[in-house]
Protein backbone atom coordinates (compact mmCIF):
# COMPACT_ATOMS: atom_id res chain seq x y z
CA UNK A 1 0.00 0.00 0.00
CA UNK A 2 1.39 3.38 -1.01
CA UNK A 3 1.68 5.73 1.91
CA UNK A 4 0.28 9.25 1.47
CA UNK A 5 2.94 11.83 0.75
CA UNK A 6 3.84 13.98 3.74
CA UNK A 7 5.00 17.56 3.70
CA UNK A 8 8.47 18.39 4.93
CA UNK A 9 8.82 19.66 8.47
CA UNK A 10 9.34 23.31 7.46
CA UNK A 11 6.13 23.35 5.39
CA UNK A 12 4.17 21.70 8.18
CA UNK A 13 5.37 24.19 10.78
CA UNK A 14 4.51 27.08 8.49
CA UNK A 15 0.96 25.79 8.01
CA UNK A 16 0.58 25.07 11.72
CA UNK A 17 1.40 28.71 12.42
CA UNK A 18 -1.18 29.80 9.82
CA UNK A 19 -3.80 27.60 11.48
CA UNK A 20 -2.99 28.99 14.91
CA UNK A 21 -3.57 32.52 13.64
CA UNK A 22 -6.88 31.57 11.96
CA UNK A 23 -8.14 29.51 14.87
CA UNK A 24 -7.45 32.25 17.41
CA UNK A 25 -10.66 34.01 16.32
CA UNK A 26 -12.88 30.94 16.81
CA UNK A 27 -11.91 29.48 20.14
CA UNK A 28 -8.19 28.80 20.02
CA UNK A 29 -6.50 25.43 19.69
CA UNK A 30 -8.39 23.39 22.28
CA UNK A 31 -11.93 23.44 20.92
CA UNK A 32 -13.43 21.35 18.10
CA UNK A 33 -14.68 23.53 15.23
CA UNK A 34 -15.97 21.04 12.66
CA UNK A 35 -19.60 21.30 13.74
CA UNK A 36 -19.47 25.08 13.17
CA UNK A 37 -17.49 24.99 9.95
CA UNK A 38 -20.34 25.94 7.62
CA UNK A 39 -21.29 28.90 9.80
CA UNK A 40 -17.64 29.96 9.97
CA UNK A 41 -17.33 29.90 6.18
CA UNK A 42 -20.48 31.96 5.79
CA UNK A 43 -19.20 34.47 8.36
CA UNK A 44 -16.20 34.99 6.06
CA UNK A 45 -18.57 35.88 3.23
CA UNK A 46 -18.00 32.62 1.35
CA UNK A 47 -20.98 31.43 -0.67
CA UNK A 48 -21.63 27.74 0.03
CA UNK A 49 -23.37 25.56 -2.52
CA UNK A 50 -24.18 22.01 -1.42
CA UNK A 51 -25.24 19.38 -3.93
CA UNK A 52 -24.92 15.59 -4.25
CA UNK A 53 -22.79 14.58 -7.24
CA UNK A 54 -22.79 10.79 -7.46
CA UNK A 55 -20.02 8.61 -8.80
CA UNK A 56 -19.88 5.42 -10.82
CA UNK A 57 -16.67 4.11 -9.25
CA UNK A 58 -16.62 0.74 -7.52
CA UNK A 59 -15.65 2.27 -4.19
CA UNK A 60 -18.75 4.44 -4.06
CA UNK A 61 -16.57 7.36 -2.94
CA UNK A 62 -16.99 10.41 -5.17
CA UNK A 63 -13.86 11.41 -7.06
CA UNK A 64 -15.02 15.02 -6.82
CA UNK A 65 -15.04 16.23 -3.21
CA UNK A 66 -15.38 20.01 -3.40
CA UNK A 67 -14.43 23.03 -5.44
CA UNK A 68 -13.34 26.57 -4.76
CA UNK A 69 -14.05 29.44 -7.13
CA UNK A 70 -12.84 33.03 -6.85
CA UNK A 71 -14.15 35.67 -9.20
CA UNK A 72 -13.20 39.34 -9.21
CA UNK A 73 -15.39 42.00 -10.72
CA UNK A 74 -15.81 45.72 -10.12
CA UNK A 75 -12.98 45.67 -7.62
CA UNK A 76 -14.74 43.07 -5.47
CA UNK A 77 -13.83 39.45 -4.82
CA UNK A 78 -16.54 36.79 -4.68
CA UNK A 79 -15.72 33.44 -3.13
CA UNK A 80 -17.67 30.23 -3.69
CA UNK A 81 -17.24 26.73 -2.29
CA UNK A 82 -19.17 23.86 -3.80
CA UNK A 83 -19.50 20.83 -1.53
CA UNK A 84 -20.32 17.34 -2.80
CA UNK A 85 -22.86 15.99 -0.33
CA UNK A 86 -22.85 12.54 -1.94
CA UNK A 87 -19.76 11.87 0.17
CA UNK A 88 -19.59 10.85 3.82
CA UNK A 89 -20.18 13.75 6.16
CA UNK A 90 -16.76 13.67 7.86
CA UNK A 91 -15.13 13.74 4.42
CA UNK A 92 -17.37 16.67 3.47
CA UNK A 93 -16.09 18.60 6.48
CA UNK A 94 -12.50 17.77 5.60
CA UNK A 95 -13.07 18.90 2.00
CA UNK A 96 -14.62 22.14 3.25
CA UNK A 97 -11.58 22.84 5.43
CA UNK A 98 -9.35 21.94 2.46
CA UNK A 99 -11.06 24.62 0.35
CA UNK A 100 -10.63 27.13 3.17
CA UNK A 101 -6.88 26.90 2.55
CA UNK A 102 -7.43 28.00 -1.05
CA UNK A 103 -9.69 30.81 0.19
CA UNK A 104 -7.14 32.12 2.70
CA UNK A 105 -4.28 31.89 0.22
CA UNK A 106 -6.03 32.64 -3.05
CA UNK A 107 -4.05 34.03 -5.96
CA UNK A 108 -4.29 37.64 -7.05
CA UNK A 109 -5.49 36.70 -10.52
CA UNK A 110 -8.83 37.91 -11.81
CA UNK A 111 -10.28 34.47 -11.10
CA UNK A 112 -9.29 31.15 -9.60
CA UNK A 113 -10.91 27.75 -9.89
CA UNK A 114 -9.78 24.69 -7.97
CA UNK A 115 -11.33 21.25 -7.78
CA UNK A 116 -10.55 19.03 -4.80
CA UNK A 117 -10.49 15.40 -5.89
CA UNK A 118 -10.97 12.77 -3.21
CA UNK A 119 -7.60 11.52 -1.93
CA UNK A 120 -5.68 13.21 -4.76
CA UNK A 121 -2.39 14.59 -3.45
CA UNK A 122 -0.51 14.79 -6.73
CA UNK A 123 -0.12 18.57 -6.46
CA UNK A 124 1.83 20.30 -3.71
CA UNK A 125 -0.95 22.88 -3.24
CA UNK A 126 -3.43 20.08 -2.48
CA UNK A 127 -1.02 18.38 -0.08
CA UNK A 128 -0.66 21.71 1.70
CA UNK A 129 -4.44 22.19 1.69
CA UNK A 130 -4.94 18.69 3.12
CA UNK A 131 -2.45 19.37 5.89
CA UNK A 132 -4.16 22.70 6.58
CA UNK A 133 -7.56 20.94 6.75
CA UNK A 134 -6.25 18.27 9.10
CA UNK A 135 -4.57 20.86 11.30
CA UNK A 136 -7.55 23.22 11.26
CA UNK A 137 -9.95 20.49 12.38
CA UNK A 138 -7.52 18.97 14.91
CA UNK A 139 -4.30 20.83 15.80
CA UNK A 140 -1.30 18.51 16.10
CA UNK A 141 -0.46 20.03 19.47
CA UNK A 142 -3.83 18.90 20.80
CA UNK A 143 -3.51 15.39 19.38
CA UNK A 144 -0.02 15.00 20.84
CA UNK A 145 -1.29 16.26 24.19
CA UNK A 146 -4.14 13.73 24.21
CA UNK A 147 -1.92 10.78 23.31
CA UNK A 148 0.61 11.72 25.97
CA UNK A 149 -2.21 12.01 28.49
CA UNK A 150 -3.66 8.62 27.60
CA UNK A 151 -0.56 6.58 26.72
CA UNK A 152 2.52 8.61 27.73
CA UNK A 153 2.97 9.32 24.03
CA UNK A 154 3.80 5.71 23.05
CA UNK A 155 1.16 3.79 21.13
CA UNK A 156 3.49 1.08 19.82
CA UNK A 157 3.10 -1.07 22.94
CA UNK A 158 -0.70 -1.01 22.89
CA UNK A 159 -3.01 -3.62 21.42
CA UNK A 160 -4.88 -2.73 18.22
CA UNK A 161 -8.32 -2.56 19.93
CA UNK A 162 -6.87 -0.12 22.48
CA UNK A 163 -5.47 2.07 19.72
CA UNK A 164 -8.76 1.94 17.81
CA UNK A 165 -10.61 3.09 20.94
CA UNK A 166 -8.21 6.03 21.24
CA UNK A 167 -8.73 6.98 17.60
CA UNK A 168 -12.48 6.67 18.05
CA UNK A 169 -12.38 9.01 21.05
CA UNK A 170 -10.67 11.59 18.88
CA UNK A 171 -12.95 10.92 15.90
CA UNK A 172 -16.25 11.48 17.70
CA UNK A 173 -15.11 14.74 19.34
CA UNK A 174 -13.10 16.42 16.59
CA UNK A 175 -14.93 14.98 13.56
CA UNK A 176 -11.71 14.49 11.61
CA UNK A 177 -11.94 11.42 9.32
CA UNK A 178 -10.34 8.24 10.62
CA UNK A 179 -7.61 8.09 7.97
CA UNK A 180 -6.70 11.72 8.57
CA UNK A 181 -6.24 10.95 12.27
CA UNK A 182 -3.99 8.00 11.45
CA UNK A 183 -1.92 10.22 9.14
CA UNK A 184 -1.52 12.77 11.93
CA UNK A 185 -0.35 10.04 14.30
CA UNK A 186 2.38 9.13 11.82
CA UNK A 187 3.32 12.74 11.07
CA UNK A 188 3.77 13.41 14.77
CA UNK A 189 5.84 10.23 15.37
CA UNK A 190 3.17 8.73 17.61
CA UNK A 191 3.14 5.52 15.54
CA UNK A 192 5.69 3.92 13.23
CA UNK A 193 5.18 3.08 9.55
CA UNK A 194 4.39 -0.58 10.23
CA UNK A 195 1.60 0.31 12.64
CA UNK A 196 0.45 3.05 10.26
CA UNK A 197 0.02 0.54 7.42
CA UNK A 198 -2.01 -1.75 9.65
CA UNK A 199 -4.28 1.03 10.94
CA UNK A 200 -4.68 2.72 7.56
CA UNK A 201 -5.98 -0.52 6.02
CA UNK A 202 -8.82 -0.88 8.57
CA UNK A 203 -12.34 -0.79 7.11
CA UNK A 204 -13.98 1.85 9.28
CA UNK A 205 -17.29 2.30 7.42
CA UNK A 206 -18.70 -1.23 7.66
CA UNK A 207 -21.21 -1.49 10.53
CA UNK A 208 -19.92 -5.02 11.16
CA UNK A 209 -16.28 -3.94 11.38
CA UNK A 210 -14.39 -3.74 14.64
CA UNK A 211 -13.70 -0.01 14.44
CA UNK A 212 -17.29 0.93 13.64
CA UNK A 213 -18.57 -1.16 16.56
CA UNK A 214 -16.05 0.45 18.91
CA UNK A 215 -16.80 3.99 17.77
CA UNK A 216 -20.56 3.40 17.87
CA UNK A 217 -20.25 2.18 21.44
CA UNK A 218 -18.50 5.43 22.37
CA UNK A 219 -20.93 7.76 20.56
CA UNK A 220 -23.37 6.08 18.18
CA UNK A 221 -25.30 9.18 17.04
CA UNK A 222 -22.13 11.05 16.08
CA UNK A 223 -20.67 8.07 14.21
CA UNK A 224 -23.96 7.64 12.36
CA UNK A 225 -23.81 11.31 11.37
CA UNK A 226 -20.16 11.20 10.26
CA UNK A 227 -20.83 8.07 8.17
CA UNK A 228 -23.94 9.55 6.57
CA UNK A 229 -24.04 10.64 2.93
CA UNK A 230 -26.20 13.69 3.58
CA UNK A 231 -27.19 14.32 -0.07
CA UNK A 232 -28.15 17.88 0.86
CA UNK A 233 -29.12 20.26 -1.94
CA UNK A 234 -28.79 23.76 -0.54
CA UNK A 235 -27.64 27.32 -1.06
CA UNK A 236 -26.41 29.57 1.73
CA UNK A 237 -28.79 32.16 3.17
CA UNK A 238 -26.80 35.18 1.92
CA UNK A 239 -26.94 33.90 -1.65
CA UNK A 240 -30.67 33.31 -1.37
CA UNK A 241 -31.17 36.88 -0.20
CA UNK A 242 -29.10 38.15 -3.13
CA UNK A 243 -31.25 36.19 -5.56
CA UNK A 244 -34.43 37.59 -4.02
CA UNK A 245 -33.05 41.16 -3.90
CA UNK A 246 -32.07 40.96 -7.56
CA UNK A 247 -35.68 40.10 -8.39
CA UNK A 248 -37.14 42.86 -6.21
CA UNK A 249 -34.70 45.39 -7.69
CA UNK A 250 -35.67 44.42 -11.21
CA UNK A 251 -32.27 42.97 -12.06
CA UNK A 252 -33.74 39.54 -12.81
CA UNK A 253 -37.11 38.48 -14.14
CA UNK A 254 -39.68 36.35 -12.33
CA UNK A 255 -38.91 33.37 -14.54
CA UNK A 256 -35.21 33.57 -13.65
CA UNK A 257 -36.03 33.69 -9.95
CA UNK A 258 -38.31 30.68 -10.16
CA UNK A 259 -35.88 28.62 -12.24
CA UNK A 260 -32.91 29.44 -10.00
CA UNK A 261 -34.77 28.46 -6.85
CA UNK A 262 -36.10 25.34 -8.52
CA UNK A 263 -32.51 24.15 -8.96
CA UNK A 264 -32.38 23.87 -5.17
CA UNK A 265 -35.85 22.36 -4.76
CA UNK A 266 -37.27 25.65 -3.52
CA UNK A 267 -40.01 27.99 -4.64
CA UNK A 268 -40.50 31.71 -4.04
CA UNK A 269 -43.43 30.91 -1.78
CA UNK A 270 -41.15 28.79 0.43
CA UNK A 271 -39.18 31.96 1.13
CA UNK A 272 -42.18 34.23 1.56
CA UNK A 273 -41.81 35.88 -1.85
CA UNK A 274 -44.86 36.69 -3.97
CA UNK A 275 -43.86 36.57 -7.60
CA UNK A 276 -45.90 38.56 -10.11
CA UNK A 277 -45.87 37.75 -13.81
CA UNK A 278 -45.66 41.10 -15.56
CA UNK A 279 -47.01 39.59 -18.79
CA UNK A 280 -50.32 38.60 -17.21
CA UNK A 281 -51.59 41.91 -15.76
CA UNK A 282 -50.11 41.41 -12.33
CA UNK A 283 -51.26 37.86 -11.76
CA UNK A 284 -49.07 35.65 -9.61
CA UNK A 285 -46.38 33.75 -11.51
CA UNK A 286 -46.74 29.97 -11.56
Amino acid sequence: MARPACLDMASRKKIELMVKERRSSIGGMDLPVANNLLAYCESLGIHIIQAPVSTSTDTGIPQFSALYHLSRSGGEAHHFIGLNTADYYDRQLFALAHELYHYFFASYHESEYRICMADDVSHIADREANYFASEFLLPSSKLVSLIHEWFDGDLSKERIPTILRAIARVHVVWWLPYKAIVRKLLENNLIDEVLFDRLYAVDTRSPDGQYHRIASSIDGPVIDLLNCRTSILSLDAASLETIISNYHDGITEAEDLVETLRMFDKSPEDLGVTVMDETSDGEEYE
